[in-house]
Parts: structure tokens; C-alpha cells; sequence
């Protein structure tokens, strides 16, 4: 199970390790024996579960472009309290969108057991209960999770709006994210960490160079589909737990919605019996990184968001393309 989640960013407030070994058989994770925190215990810590904004303060956090806060952080929470966290975005009235690894174990405690919590639009932090869960892909590939909220928790968020477009050759692209942040009494909190990124839908190539000068492919037997996943690497900050489930868009655009962003692909112990590596990405420049790379990660993935409008939403169910 440990292997499993290694190959995730944001399942839990954990440092992010992800796998360069082929995908194990059971990576579509099997429900997680959790019970739901009792209601006084899970009130509490909503309410007082801070969420950052750039300048370091608990307020909202608003997009500089617009000065609207459709971002929230989605928790799911257990008895022990040790929640996990995902960014969410508002995208369209009462349609939420985050990774679908964020909703592992709906089926089993049901849409009213996960929480997102965010400002609303008189700038006052709230929690609210997903009403129902839309859409949840395969994880193996498209791992989006499309999540509904009650129209009047809609009407008093801030939705983004977006336009789904296509992200052609390596451009530079935003990721609207939370990053986990340690505070003083020890708790965590969650700071909105927007990202520039470089993104294409080119599957970057990792040559691992042993000290006797062979050469081989890393990346050959991972599951990684040009025609399904996007390629972010080269962002401002390092991609943390926390991220997964960050709308994608194009640079400072947050309206041009490509996809969401998942995991990373990072070295791991079986990595050690190379040198370096030959990393060709987003760049187009073959660069020579390290082992391990000097930021810990290689490149990381995210999900083309494929369904087709907001009218195609209705009833609760997502219309999603098909492959």
C-alpha cells in the first residue's frame, strides 16, 4: 500500500515521492478502511482549518488577474483527525473540480463526508459539504473528479468561469495551488501557492547514465498517454502534497482551463544505481540533473479535462468524452 501511495501528490499531507518503476497492478487504490470523525470533533477542526492567502495572512485568496477566489482546499476526514487534502476549483456555478484520487472511499462514506473548505464571496471562510460526486475517473489515467455543491453554497462562492482549451506545443502555463505549510503550533496549514510552469502534452523522455556510461530509458514501461496527460515541469516552485487537483490553465489566463494536475514523477531507491540523468522535457533542451535532481522530482502529470461544456452537466452526471 505504502508503494501505492507513492505514486500520488495531495492523497495525504505527506511529502510527495513518486515512482519511476512501471505502475504496480493495484494502482487503482482499493477503499481505505477510515471512520468519519464524529460531528462535534469534525465542526470544530473545519472551523478552524486556515487557509492562506499570498501574502502569508488567513484571508482569501484572490487571483491577482481578477480578484476573484474560486480556489478551495477539499478534505476528507478521518477519525484520527489526519485529514487529506487536495486543491479544488470552482469552475462553473455549483461544479467543482479536483483530482479523482482526492475521493477515494466516497462510495463507501458517501459526498456528505468530504468537505471543501474556501472563502466566500463576503471574503468569510466556510466550510460546505459536496451534495454529490459527478464524475470520478480512472486514476490510472484520467484523474479528474467532477463534484457538485449545493446551489446555495454555489451562489455564494466565486466560480471561475473557464473555457476548456487545448494546450498545443510546450508553452508556459499557471497552476492555481495549495501547498501544505507548517505552523508554529505545530498544525498544518494551507497556503495558496500559484505556480508558472512550462506544460506541453509531449511525454518528457529520463535516460538514467550509470558510471560506466550505459544508458537506459526510465520511463518505458510507466503509464503515462500523450493523448490523456498533460507534462508541467520548469514552475517557479516546487511541486508539493497538497497540489494535486490544481486547475491548469494558460499562463495568467485562468479562464483558458487545459486540465488538472495529479502527481510527479520522481527518482526512487531503485534509481540509485545510476549517476545522473539525461532529462529532455518541456525545454527542449536535453539538461543533465543530478540523482537525485536537485528539487527532488523530475516532471509532474496532470489530466486533459475533457468534458465538453457546462450545459453537458446536468442531472448530476458529467458528460465526459470519450478515448
Amino acid at each position: 500500500m505504502a508503494r501505492v501511495l507513492s505514486l500520488l501528490l495531495g492523497l495525504s499531507l505527506v511529502a510527495c515521492s513518486a515512482d519511476l518503476s512501471p505502475l504496480p497492478r493495484d494502482y487503482n487504490i482499493p477503499e481505505i478502511e477510515l471512520t468519519p470523525m464524529d460531528s462535534a470533533a469534525r465542526e470544530e477542526y473545519l472551523k478552524v482549518f486556515p487557509i492562506v492567502n499570498l501574502q502569508g495572512r488567513e484571508a482569501a485568496p484572490q487571483i491577482t488577474e481578477n480578484g476573484i477566489a474560486p480556489f478551495g482546499v477539499l478534505l476528507k476526514l478521518t477519525k484520527e483527525g489526519k485529514p487529506s487534502a487536495c486543491t479544488v476549483t470552482h469552475l462553473w456555478p455549483g461544479w467543482v473540480v479536483t483530482s479523482a484520487h482526492c475521493v477515494i472511499g466516497h462510495k463507501k462514506f458517501g459526498a456528505r463526508n468530504f468537505f471543501v473548505v474556501h472563502f466566500n464571496k463576503s471574503l468569510v471562510k466556510v466550510h460546505v459539504p459536496l451534495e454529490s460526486i459527478a464524475y470520478v475517473g480512472n486514476q490510472n489515467q484520467d484523474d479528474v473528479a467532477i463534484l457538485k455543491i449545493s446551489e446555495a453554497d454555489s451562489q455564494s462562492w466565486d466560480s471561475l468561469g473557464s473555457e476548456l482549451n487545448t494546450l498545443g506545443g510546450s508553452s508556459e502555463i499557471s497552476m492555481w495551488s495549495f501547498d501544505p505549510v507548517d505552523r508554529e503550533d505545530g498544525g498544518t496549514a494551507m497556503a495558496f501557492a500559484p505556480k508558472r510552469c512550462l506544460g506541453s502534452t509531449k511525454k518528457p523522455e529520463v535516460i538514467g547514465v550509470r558510471s560506466n556510461g550505459r544508458r537506459d530509458s526510465v520511463l518505458g514501461q510507466v503509464k503515462l498517454d500523450p493523448g490523456q496527460h498533460l507534462f508541467v515541469d520548469h514552475c517557479t516552485s516546487t511541486l508539493v502534497s497538497g497540489n494535486s487537483g490544481s486547475l491548469i490553465t494558460a499562463s495568467g489566463q485562468p479562464k483558458k482551463a487545459f486540465g488538472v494536475y495529479h502527481w510527479a514523477i520522481t527518482p526512487t531507491a531503485q534509481a540509485g544505481e545510476f549517476q545522473r540523468f539525461e532529462y529532455l522535457g518541456n525545454s527542449g533542451i536535453t539538461e543533465i540533473l543530478p540523482n537525485p535532481p536537485a528539487d527532488g522530482l523530475f516532471f509532474g502529470v496532470g489530466s486533459i479535462l475533457r468534458w465538453r461544456s457546462h450545459s453537458s452537466l446536468r442531472g448530476g452526471v458529467a458528460e465526459v468524452a470519450t478515448h
